[in-house]
């Protein structure tokens, strides 16, 4: 083995030493792939003069990893060209491929196989300087594969050794899938100076595997050049901001010079002068991270006080061109020279007190559809004002309605980060708000003239009825001088008319991004049963990902499926961070792969700096008849003859339609008043329901109360030949505080029942619960007062029992939606 090893490096450094290296002090090296005759044969690169391409296998674990993380030198992979080739759309193989159409190009596509294929350029870069590497990603796979294709620019010098990556050369998606190849991505990077002056310099160009199906992207118009003669001339200073001689300049804004050509970090300080007594008031050494060098450009921040003229001095010799020629410098206060302003805000409130007839603070509305607009109320936070809008007609109910709640300008340019704030309330059904954002508009007028940017408003979801607190939503995307925020209200007689309110409009600064956060339209999707080897029918969630660094990817569990477009399915994919900017809606299927088995668990969302399971999904593919299905469902004041719906007939209709559709085994059902309204419901199931109805309510300990007729009752409907042996009761009923606790007397109703499913019988306890409702501290205690008596009772009467818990809660499970409970537990 050792001497086959030896032979085996001997063939690798032979191979990379019989390659050309491209004397640029010759000329530059140019390669657009137009002569075809260059590659005829698969594999074979003798007729490239200077390039070569690999294969890449095992060169990193895993997809979708950033290719400027993979630095070992990989020419010990296969020698890879796929040659003569016209598919792109459908041709899979992964690795490097020479496609002759119209526009010949050499492509790459990462696979299973090909984990990080590139191509090698071999140049020789003795005696020049400014080296510029320039050329075109195109993507040339129009077939509906939609990954996220990364591509680094890499070099090294000599024959051994990793490669060190560039990172301006980086490219986060050279794709433009699905069913698309139209991108072209235009990649110019001055080359370090480490670079420059060597007889074996090795550039690379570099993808990986994507987590979806590979696109294939061309590398095409390669430019390599130089300055192959003496460079004498030093960089000169083509532009400054601050202008000299401007007036009125933030105090805490960014100075920048913008020189002849690309330079960089020499050694000294830049001193900012105070102009009426030469004092130096800031001190910035250009070595250190406060000074920013990106090609022909430097950048540094001001820590100036308001109103004061300042000068800016640079000494020789703080930047210098890549042929070490010193920029001479400024001296003196009559180059570079400007006086501050009062300073630009860094924060703004809005509270909508002063609004009465009109709109306060400097907002507008404008009604683009409807007469519904967005007027001023009393019923804000805390008894406060507020604005609110319902495009609902008490007499003609839900009305067509677009309506903008548009800010005033606003200035962000003196924000570091720029986070928006507001609190706001929905009732009744209808549909969510959006919120805007614009940098173009006009400040009166209609809206629909102007360029506006949706993004996530963070709105509670809708007819909660509860005052949430939209917070740190990140404007820094939008940061102008003429910035404008807009919500955004619609309504239709098919989706109803919400009522919406807002208040509290707060921006504030910060000097950090707020923490990741993935906010989706759904939280569960049950896709209930379906058979072994069938698939169902996809169900459909929209999802926002703010402040998430890099790509993202989504994972499903097993048995479920995901996809962009509803129509290829994957085990997960991913986005690129562009991608990220914009709502996206993600397909979900379930696929049982197994007969008689429960599926289940969360979609996972993962980042760089986030990871959540933020979507559960569900289903079985065991048959109905093994299983108990059960349903629980808060009627709204069935058959009262003031309260909830006007009319009790088509309620119980209703009702019935549902009950039909959904053809449950048990419904544990809140707010029935009418029992015979209830009974007649029951007997129209085809005949093979039964019910019963707790013998109290709130206010009445027992069916012989006066207000046990019209009060909220509990009951169960349930098949009659899967329950026997039923006994119902209330629980807790004889415990006073426990009846205060649960709405003044409307204690669980506790059925227990002989259950027989699929031929196996079990006593099965059922408790029917509805907490007390309400949002204040009040209505909190009372609910964590009842759970800790019904915690107590179960633990003492019930440890051996096999029993379940459903009904109307009046809180979320996860975290209370009371703002003043001083905790997130329900």
């Amino acid at each position: 083995m050792p001497k086959l090893s030896t032979l085996f490096l001997l063939c690798l450094c032979f191979q990379l030493n019989a390659q050309v290296y491209h004397n640029l002090s010759a000329g530059s090296f140019l390669q657009n792939w137009n002569n075809t005759g260059l590659i005829t044969a698969d594999d074979n690169w003798d007729g490239v003069s200077s390039i070569r391409g690999y294969r890449g296998d095992n060169l990193v674990a895993g997809t979708a990893v950033d290719p400027q993380t993979i630095l070992a030198a990989g020419f010990t992979t296969p020698l890879d060209v796929n040659a003569n080739r016209t598919d792109p759309n459908t041709f899979v193989t992964g690795g490097i491929s020479e496609f002759e159409l119209p526009n010949p190009v050499v492509a790459l596509q990462g696979s299973g196989t090909a984990d990080a294929p590139f191509l090698v350029f071999f140049l020789n870069s003795t005696g020049v300087t400014s080296i510029r590497v320039k050329y075109k990603l195109r993507d040339v796979d129009g077939s509906a594969d939609n990954a996220s294709q990364q591509f680094a620019l890499q070099y090294r010098i000599g024959n051994s050794g990793d490669f060190v990556n560039i990172p301006a050369g980086y490219v986060g998606d050279a794709s433009s899938g699905p069913s698309l190849a139209t991108l072209e991505t235009n990649v110019d990077v001055l080359l370090p100076a480490a670079c420059e002056n060597q007889s074996e310099l090795q550039l690379r160009i570099i993808t990986s595997n994507a987590f979806d199906n590979d696109e294939w992207v061309g590398i095409d118009d390669i430019e390599i050049t130089s300055n192959n003669g003496a460079d004498n001339t030093p960089p000169t200073i083509s532009a400054l901001l601050p202008l000299n001689g401007a007036v009125n300049i933030n105090p805490a804004s960014t100075a920048s010079i913008t020189f002849s050509e690309p330079i960089q970090k020499g050694i000294g300080s830049i001193t900012i002068k105070r102009n009426n007594d030469n004092n130096v008031v800031q001190t910035i050494d250009v070595t250190t991270a406060a000074v920013t060098v990106s090609g022909s450009g430097i950048t540094f921040n001001l820590a100036l006080a308001t109103n004061t003229q300042y000068y800016i001095e640079i000494p020789a010799g703080c930047f210098k061109d890549a042929a070490n020629n010193n920029f001479a410098g400024i001296s003196g206060n009559t180059i570079w020279s400007f006086t501050t302003g009062l300073g630009l805000p860094t924060s703004y409130s809005f509270n909508f007190n002063s609004c009465s007839s009109m709109l306060s603070d400097g907002f507008s509305e404008f009604s683009s559809n409807g007469d519904s607009v967005w007027k001023c109320t009393t019923f804000g936070f805390t008894g406060s004002n507020g604005v609110q809008i319902s495009g609902f007609s008490t007499v003609n109910g839900a009305l067509q309605n677009e309506d903008w709640l548009i800010s005033p300008a606003l200035n962000l340019n003196g924000f570091d980060i720029p986070l928006l704030r507001y609190r706001s309330r929905t009732r009744f059904s209808g549909l969510p708000l959006k919120l805007f954002v614009s940098t173009n508009y006009s400040g009166s007028g209609n809206p629909s003239s102007a360029t506006w940017k949706e993004i996530n408003g963070k709105f509670p979801a809708i007819d909660t009825d509860v005052w949430t607190t939209s917070d740190s939503i990140n404007l820094n995307s939008y940061k102008s001088s003429n910035t404008y925020i807009a919500w955004v209200y619609y309504s239709n007689p098919t989706d109803g008319a919400a009522r919406w309110t807002i208040d509290d409009v707060v921006l504030f600064n910060s000097p950090t991004a707020p923490a990741a956060a993935i906010t989706t339209t759904e939280t569960l999707l049950d896709f209930f049963i379906v058979p072994n080897g069938s698939t169902s029918t996809s169900k459909a969630f929209q999802f926002w990902a703010n402040d998430v660094t890099g790509g993202l990817t989504i994972t499903a569990p097993a048995g479920f499926e995901i996809s962009k477009d509803n129509t290829v399915f994957f085990a997960g994919f991913g986005y690129a961070g562009l991608d990220l900017q914009n709502q996206q809606t993600v397909y979900v299927r379930f696929k049982p792969a197994e007969a008689d088995k429960g599926y289940g668990g969360g979609l996972q969302f993962a980042a760089t700096n986030i990871t959540a399971n933020k979507v559960d999904v569900s289903g079985s593919s065991l048959p109905r008849e093994k299983s108990l299905d059960m349903v629980t469902w808060n009627i709204e004041w069935f058959g009262h003859p003031s309260n909830g719906p006007t009319n009790n007939t088509k309620q119980a209709a209703f009702a019935k339609k549902v009950m039909d559709s959904l053809n449950a085994d048990i419904y544990v059902l809140q707010e029935i008043v009418d029992t015979a309204l209830l009974g007649t419901l029951t007997r129209s199931l085809n005949g093979t329901f039964d019910y019963a109805v707790s013998l109290y309510s709130s206010l009445a300990s027992n069916s012989n109360d006066p207000d046990w007729a019209l009060g909220q009752k509990l009951a169960f409907v349930y098949k009659r030949n899967m329950f026997s042996n039923i006994s119902t009761r209330g629980f807790l009923l004889s415990n006073a505080a426990a009846t205060d606790s649960f709405a003044s007397g409307r204690v669980p109703f506790l059925m227990e029942a002989d259950v027989t499913v699929d031929g196996i019988t079990k006593r099965i306890s059922f408790i029917n619960i509805h907490g007390k409702a309400g949002a204040t501290f009040s209505d909190y205690s009372d609910r964590r007062g009842g759970s800790k008596y019904m915690t107590d009772t179960l633990n003492t009467f019930f440890a051996t029992h096999h029993f379940t818990i459903v009904g109307d809660y009046n809180d979320d499970l996860d975290a209370t939606i009371v703002p003043t409970a001083g905790t997130t537990q329900t």
